[in-house]
């Protein structure tokens, strides 16, 4: 009694095939895993800064340097262009001391292959609702602001920042005490 007469070495073979597929499915998934944990682990990241004053509206604003860049090579800072590396969301901001000199406004734009995505905005609002006249007082703006938004990007993309203003004497101003960044972070695929 108990005895069998089956051929052990198809079942064995069968058995052995199975694992195999299941095994394969496994360490599929376990490849899956370990990828996405390194991408949430060590997101492209970067946080560029600019030393000096910029006012020219024909090219993106160039930087002095990167306190961070991971991996290296996703900034060029003599072009100011962040180069996508990873698909994904990213967190883009950025941050500058805007001066809208004699009244005028200044801008601050954000590009990703020459669209703009979003705009900073420095005026002065120099109309009185009370006597419905504008000021004749010639006014000058000092502020600081920040561009930040989450945006969708693919691998080649470009982003940067281009400054846009009226008249001739507005600029974005910075120093050694840093008041031009601009950063991004991977969040997400």
């Amino acid at each position: 009694s108990g005895s069998c007469n089956c051929d052990v070495e198809a079942i064995k073979a069968a058995v052995l095939a199975d694992i195999s597929v299941t095994i394969t499915d496994l360490e599929r998934e376990l490849n899956a895993t370990v990828t996405q944990l390194k991408n949430i682990s060590e997101p492209d990241v970067f946080s560029c800064k600019r030393m000096s004053g910029f006012s020219d509206e024909t090219v993106p604003v160039p930087y002095t340097a990167c306190d961070v860049e991971k991996p290296t090579g996703l900034v060029d800072i003599t072009t100011g262009k962040f180069n996508v590396q990873r698909d994904g969301t990213y967190r883009l901001t950025f941050t500058s001391r805007m001066s809208a000199m004699n009244g005028q406004t200044i801008r601050a734009d954000m590009y990703v292959n020459g669209v703009r995505i979003g705009r900073a905005s420095a005026s002065l609002d120099t109309f009185d609702t009370q006597t419905n006249t504008s000021s004749s007082t010639i006014l000058d703006l000092e502020t600081s602001n920040t561009l930040d938004l989450l945006y969708n990007l693919t691998a080649g993309d470009e982003v940067y920042m281009m400054i846009d203003y009226v008249g001739t004497t507005s600029l974005i101003q910075s120093s050694m005490n840093y008041q031009i960044f601009f950063t991004g972070e991977w969040i997400r695929t």
